[in-house]
């Protein structure tokens, strides 16, 4: 397939090459992708398509050739017509009706006899979709299904496409048992027609979840015209904070939102960290409550929780900075401490030390890790100081990845990174960071290779070899060269290899390069050694021209009918 592409002459042989796949799953890919290219034998591809035993695989070839040329519509038709999967049947139908709204019909009663109403669903929609679509005939199948969920979505779904059928579909709605699929098909025709917003919130009301009534209170309070006290009232009454949370700050995102009515209804929560959230949001739409806020955040007993809502109201005014920073630092917990703190940072850098300091104090390495990896995004972060609290963490692979960071971020700590890197005991740890260091702007990537080569483990050795192969500069190439030839593990070696054939003179290949490429690339799996054939293609061009392609392409041919 990727050799046809450079020269549609090998098209034949490509098409044989995906007859020949036992997997008709991966032989329905390759048909498709045969049938995007130029000059493509579509009569040929429509025989392999219609040989295939996978009724969905030759379905999904049937419905890319339809597509691609019209003048197959009839055989592709006939084939889809034989198809005995329902399912597949109406997918492909579907797809034929796009190209000719003629057969809708016919798409249509296919997707009737879907047994499966979960798939007739999804077939109905796709069906809604289409230009000239009969909803009348549509909104009759959907009301005839069992299943009230799958009948919601096709409702909802017609009803977004044609209002003409609003009153149909909002009848059916309203004779749905489930409440939650009630409440959500009518929410979705709130969107239509906000005069059905009072009946969709009765209907979210009658809802016994709180999680699926706050879902759709949600959704009912982003649409135009909602009904902000109604909606208010509603959240009020919830029992499950969380759940009245996530219904407050949906509410207080709302056009002419009370802020008053809803700070009263925060303030009300018995859950900190619940108030927490909804004070933040509030204040952070509104600065004109932000007294209220505050006096509400300085009553928390949670000194992490009020710590945060202090911190995100010192980022709207910063007179109260320093009443969040005491609060930050009677914060017990050292990561809780750090995180407010590094917040804090943020809006001044002056405050950079203490919390790199409170860093420095947490016990756990995969917290310290953490904060200091965000610390080291902040403006005007001091790099050596990270530097120094990351190379004395004792756990190797936390080290690792906060050493990783700081490279990415500033190259000027690229030497030091690098030596700490060679520190390492743990080999696996070193890998991934000389790995991270080469992909770096300005690397250099001949003491990276130094350090490659000074690794034990050849596998680990080969990992980060691949990585300078993709990103050292041409001047490098040699030595990196060197290297791979020096792999004992052949596999090893090939797949190094193969990571270098992008940068080689394809074109001027000489002959008895061309013979050893080829013989370690044997070593590769079948369907890797394919993909390093087409990025030969040049130098075999070059070489032996297409005569010499061609017999590339029958040696691949003939090993590939040994799998049959």
């Amino acid at each position: 397939s990727e050799l046809a592409k450079l020269d549609g002459a090998y098209f034949a042989e490509a098409l044989e090459a995906a007859r020949s796949m036992q997997s008709e799953y991966s032989r329905a890919d390759v048909l498709s992708e045969l049938a995007k290219l130029d000059g493509a034998d579509f009569s040929a591809l429509l025989e392999a398509a219609r040989s295939m035993q996978d009724e969905y695989s030759r379905a999904d070839v049937l419905s890319e050739l339809a597509k691609l040329d019209g003048a197959y519509f009839a055989e592709a038709l006939e084939a889809a017509r034989s198809i005995q999967s329902e399912y597949s049947r109406a997918d492909v139908l579907s797809e034929l009706a796009k190209l000719d709204g003629a057969y809708f019909a016919e798409a249509l009663e296919a997707a009737r006899s879907i047994q499966d109403e979960y798939m007739r669903a999804r077939a109905l929609s796709e069906l809604a979709k289409l230009d000239g679509a009969d909803f009348s005939a549509l909104l009759e199948v959907a009301r005839s299904m069992q299943d009230e969920y799958m009948r919601a979505r096709v409702l909802s779904d017609l009803a977004k496409l044609d209002g003409a059928y609003f009153a149909e579909a909002l009848e059916a709605a309203r004779s749905i048992q489930s409440e939650y699929m009630r409440a959500r098909v009518l929410s979705d025709l709130a969107k239509l027609d906000e005069a059905y917003f009072a009946e969709a919130l009765e209907a979210a009301r009658s809802i016994q979840s709180e999680s699926r009534r706050a879902v759709v209170l949600s959704a009912l309070a982003k649409l135009d015209g909602a009904d902000f006290s109604a909606l208010l009232e509603a959240a009020r009454s919830m029992q499950d904070e969380s759940r009245r949370a996530d219904v407050l700050s949906a509410l207080a995102k709302l056009d002419g939102a009370d802020f008053s009515a809803l700070l009263e209804a925060a303030r009300s929560m018995q859950d900190e960290y619940m108030r927490a959230r909804v004070l933040s949001d509030l204040v952070t739409l509104d600065g004109a409550y932000f007294a209220e806020a505050l006096e509400a955040a300085r009553s928390m007993q949670d000194e992490y929780m009020r710590a945060r809502v202090l911190s995100d109201l010192a980022k709207l005014d910063g007179a109260y900075f320093a009443e969040a920073l005491e609060a930050a630092r009677s914060i017990q917990s050292e990561s809780s401490r750090a995180v407010v703190l590094i917040a804090l940072a943020k809006l001044d850098g002056a405050y950079f030390a203490e919390a790199l300091e409170t860093a420095r104090s947490i016990q756990s390495e995969y917290s310290r890790a953490d904060v200091l990896s965000d610390l080291a995004k902040l403006d005007g972060a001091d790099f050596s100081a990270l530097l120094e609290v990351a190379r004395s963490m004792q756990d190797e692979y936390m080290r690792a990845r906060v050493l990783s960071d700081l490279a990415k971020l500033d190259g000027a700590y690229f030497a030091e990174a690098l030596e700490a890197a060679r520190s390492m005991q743990d080999e696996d740890s070193r890998a991934r960071v000389l790995s991270d260091l080469a992909k770096l702007d300005g690397a250099d990537f001949s003491a990276l290779l130094e350090a490659a080569r000074s690794m034990q483990a050849e596998y680990m050795r080969v990992r980060v070899l691949s990585d300078l192969v993709r990103q050292a500069p041409q001047g490098l190439l040699s030595e990196l060269w060197e290297t791979m030839l020096a792999i004992t593990h052949k596999p090893s070696q090939a797949n190094v290899l193969s990571d270098f054939l992008p940068r080689l003179p394809l074109a001027t290949l000489p002959y008895s390069d061309w013979k050893a490429h080829l013989h370690l690339l044997a070593y590769r799996k079948r369907s890797e050694l394919m993909k390093d054939l087409g990025t030969l293609y040049l130098a075999i061009l070059h070489l032996g021209g297409k005569t010499a392609m061609r017999g590339v392409v029958d040696a691949m041919r003939e090993v590939c009918s040994q799998w049959k």
